[in-house]
């Protein structure tokens, strides 16, 4: 059982019995809002909240009867293997108590930004407590989850879950790629398994070559998009998209997709092939 007492009645709190603690710890979407549940799943841009409160910790008297707490604290949000996702937010509780104040027990609030290029998994908030009175420590880690697009691990850049649109903003893929001469038409997948280098920088940039239906070039863009960028956690995940146009004239039969892609930290290439039908 945590004892939450606040204060010694004699001049040190050497004698002090209690175990330094983190209480009434926990993850939020908002700031003091509700605490998740364990199937809550932050997206990546998302923000995450934390709350916690110290207690058992040590006070030394300074004066008539007026005691004194030196507390410092530090939260980092990190990835399963203990990587931080941004900059760990650090703070002391230095102030004077009065015997009203026995039970009192500091709350802290902390803050951050999840990546905005994350992909799915798993993080935790980790905190840490250190009081300069009592020379202890205590630390609490609050696992959460994190939703968007799962990665498939390999050694080099890759292309995943390539699907076409019926239109730009649309949320389900089509079932078969099909569309009418004039029609737009947009697809859109993701970049993977690539490198990064210095303060975790990436170049990537892709080619999109579209035949027609009797073997000629319909679309011809080297170099159609370029992805570069750095942060403080590396980006695992980049958004492509595609968007062609076609023509009431346009012939129907099947287009065949290549999309080639460069990863320049790494001199790595890829190329994934698709098609789409005008019918």
């Amino acid at each position: 059982m945590l004892c939450l007492a606040c204060y010694l009645p004699d001049a040190y709190a050497g004698s002090f019995d209690s175990a330094l603690s983190i209480i009434n710890a926990g993850i939020q979407s908002s700031e003091d809002g509700p605490f998740v549940s364990p199937s809550f799943r932050f997206m990546p841009g998302d923000e995450l909240h934390g709350t916690f409160q110290i207690a058992g910790f040590a006070t030394k008297v300074s004066g008539q009867q007026v005691k004194s707490i030196s507390l410092n604290y530090s939260a980092t949000v990190e990835d399963g293997s203990g990587k931080p996702f941004a900059e760990p937010v650090m703070g002391t509780v230095e102030t004077e108590l009065s015997n009203e104040d026995k039970s009192w027990t500091p709350k802290r609030r902390v803050a951050f930004t999840l990546p905005s290029f994350l992909a799915a998994g798993k993080g935790h908030l980790r905190i840490e407590v250190k009081d300069a009175i009592g020379s202890t420590a205590a630390t609490q880690t609050l696992p959460f989850s994190i939703g968007g697009v799962s990665v498939t691990p390999s050694d080099s850049v890759s292309v995943q879950h390539l699907e076409f649109l019926r239109g730009e903003n649309d949320r389900e893929a089509l079932g078969l790629p099909a569309y009418s001469p004039g029609d737009p038409v947009f697809a859109r997948f993701e970049i993977v398994n690539f490198k990064t280098e210095g303060q975790n920088a990436y170049h990537v940039v892709y080619d999109l070559l579209v035949l027609r239906p009797d073997g000629k070039p319909f679309i011809q863009q080297p170099n159609a998009a370029e992805l570069t960028g750095d942060g403080f956690y590396p980006a695992q995940v980049l958004p492509g998209n595609l968007q062609l146009t076609t023509s009431k004239s346009s012939p129907k039969g099947t287009y065949p997709i290549n999309l080639t892609v460069h990863d320049l930290v790494a001199k790595a290439t890829y190329q994934v092939k698709s098609a789409f039908t005008l019918e």
